[in-house]
C-alpha cells in the first residue's frame, strides 16, 4: 500500500486460502505488495518472485525497509505457516537478525486463534518475541464511522456484519444493509 494519509508508510500482506495451493502463490503476493507498497525507496530491488524462499523473501523485507519508522502487517499468518514448514523458523531468524533493531512495527495477525497461540508457545520459534492480542468485532459506532453511516444505518450494518473488519472491507462506503444484501445475494429470478 501507500503512505497512508498522515504519510506513515506500511505494507499489508493479507494470504487468501484461496492463493495458499502453491508456495509460490503467496510469495509472489507479498512481493507484489512490496514493491507497490511505498516503502522501499528503490522498488526496483524486490525481485519478482522468481524461486525466492520465505527467509529469502523476508531478507528482501528488512534490506528495503526505510529508515523512518513503519508498520508490516502479515495477515492470515496461520495459514501462510501451514504452506511452509520453514516459516515460522524464517519469520524468528529475520526478527532477531534483521528486523527487531529497525523502526518497524510488526504485525502478525490471524483468525485461528489456536495456530496464533501456538506461533508463540514455549516449544515455538517465537517464544517470547511478540505480545498476544485478541480483538473482537468492531461495535455498531466503529461499523458505522467505518462506513460513513447514520446511527440507525450502522445499527443494520453491524447486525448484518457482525463487525467483522473482513466483511465490512467489502462494503461498499455508505451503503445501507439491506442495499449490501441485495448486491451481495442477488434474489432469484
Amino acid at each position: 500500500m501507500r503512505p497512508d494519509e498522515r504519510g506513515d508508510e506500511h505494507l499489508v500482506v493479507h494470504a487468501e486460502l484461496s492463493r495458499l495451493r502453491r508456495l509460490e502463490l503467496p510469495l509472489g503476493a507479498f512481493f507484489a505488495e512490496l514493491r507497490e507498497s511505498g516503502l522501499p525507496t528503490d522498488p526496483e530491488l524486490v525481485p519478482a518472485a522468481g524461486s525466492a524462499d520465505w527467509p529469502d523473501a523476508l531478507r528482501v523485507l528488512a534490506s528495503v525497509l526505510p529508515d523512518s519508522p513503519c508498520v508490516v502487517v502479515m495477515d492470515e499468518l496461520p495459514w501462510l505457516a501451514e504452506q511452509d514448514d520453514l516459516f515460522d523458523g524464517a519469520l524468528q531468524t529475520a526478527w532477531d537478525r534483521l528486523l527487531a533493531r529497525r523502526p518497524v512495527l510488526l504485525l502478525l495477525l490471524g483468525s485461528d486463534l489456536h495456530m496464533m497461540e501456538r506461533l508463540t508457545a514455549y516449544d515455538r520459534p517465537f517464544y517470547g518475541r511478540a505480545d498476544t492480542m485478541i480483538l473482537g468485532p468492531l461495535n455498531p459506532a466503529e461499523t458505522g464511522r467505518a462506513l460513513g453511516l447514520d446511527a440507525a444505518d450502522a445499527i443494520d450494518a453491524h447486525l448484518v456484519s457482525g463487525g467483522l473488519p473482513g466483511i465490512l472491507r467489502v462494503w461498499p462506503h455508505a451503503t445501507p444493509a439491506m442495499a449490501f444484501i441485495d448486491s451481495e445475494c442477488p434474489r432469484p429470478r
